[in-house]
């Protein structure tokens, strides 16, 4: 699916978190809350529509000559980014409980949240991803030639270094806005991305 579409899609965080509010904190939604949520739900059935429809109309124009993915597969994508928010809308809830209800630090829980994160990455899902087979060498992960190319790029390095910088500092903000407001607040201030990526 094509970026923009799957940063709209990524908006359904939003419904996920607020239904979610409701019941796991026992958070009480109004009427106009509610309003707010079935003008997302539409919002997203519309763009998941379109997306489909688009996909299938270019693949009777063009047929097989053009690479254009087929309609069940945009729609299997649209359903993966939908069950992602899902989780992720979970994760900001449980992160809002243990803020608030159990009084973590912020630094404290996004440093456990990466610990985790990397143990799994590096345990569990490179060494696996070295053996599945792949276009990188046989693979779908080399990580010989990772650290190779690591090794021999400064230029590399620098934006690695970069981007671990962007993600602690993205981390640590969405970390203090669920504490200081909530996970319903955090999880529309994320939304705003998409109009970001719209105005590129």
């Amino acid at each position: 699916i094509p970026s923009s579409t799957y940063q709209m899609l990524r908006g359904s965080m939003i419904i996920f978190s607020a239904v979610e509010s409701v019941l796991f904190l026992g958070r009480r939604l109004h009427a106009f809350h509610w309003v707010g949520i079935a003008t997302c739900v539409l919002g997203i059935a519309m763009v998941g529509m379109s997306n489909s429809l688009s996909s299938r109309a270019a693949h009777q124009e063009f047929g097989k000559t053009e690479e254009k993915q087929s309609s069940p597969l945009v729609v299997f994508g649209g359903a993966m980014v939908l069950l992602a928010q899902l989780f992720q809308a979970t994760q900001v809830i449980v992160e809002e409980q243990m803020l608030k209800g159990m009084s973590v630090a912020p630094m404290l829980l996004v440093g456990y949240e990466g610990l985790w994160g990397s143990l799994a990455m590096f345990v569990c899902v490179l060494p696996v991803l070295n053996f599945v087979p792949g276009h990188d060498h046989g693979a779908q992960e080399n990580l010989g030639d990772t650290i190779a190319m690591l090794r021999n790029s400064s230029r590399l390095q620098a934006l690695i270094a970069l981007y671990l910088f962007s993600c602690s500092t993205y981390n640590i903000s969405g970390m203090q806005v669920t504490g200081a407001l909530s996970a319903v607040h955090r999880t529309m201030l994320e939304a705003s991305r998409t109009l970001v990526i719209w105005m590129i």
